[in-house]
């Protein structure tokens, strides 16, 4: 069974329509409140808007115009404790080099059951 709670703001980031949308459909379904965007600057511009908005972002590592990384480090500036789960079906370890002792920062890796992402949603948000 879920945690069911409608004051959980969730800030999705990725470039690929398909699962973008699929995330939002399974998120909201959870009563998050689910916010899309398609890029890093559009979630940097999302964060500058709405500093306290977000309980959690769901970004993509690698994406075109700015990577997940540069994405969390802009955004970091600006929100240092805000929780960011990110996802990639291209791991490397170097993308994650210098980020995994925050308590702050999780990966899961693509493609993922819906079981998986809303454990690891559920996990990040209640940090």
């Amino acid at each position: 069974m879920s945690d069911k709670n409608n004051t959980f703001n969730i800030l999705l980031v990725d470039d690929e329509p398909i699962l973008r949308d699929l995330l939002f459909e399974l998120l909201s379904k959870e009563d998050y409140q689910v916010t899309t965007v398609e890029n890093g600057k559009e979630a940097l511009f999302m964060i500058k808007k709405n500093p306290d908005l977000f309980n959690l972002i769901i970004m993509d590592m690698v994406m075109p115009e700015m990577s997940g990384i540069n994405s969390y480090e802009a955004i970091k500036s600006i929100c240092p404790d805000i929780n960011i789960l990110f996802m990639s079906g291209y791991f490397q370890e170097q993308y994650m080099q210098g980020l995994e002792k925050s308590d702050h920062i999780g990966f899961i890796k693509k493609p993922f059951r819906n079981d998986d992402i809303l454990r690891k949603v559920r996990e990040h948000i209640s940090r």
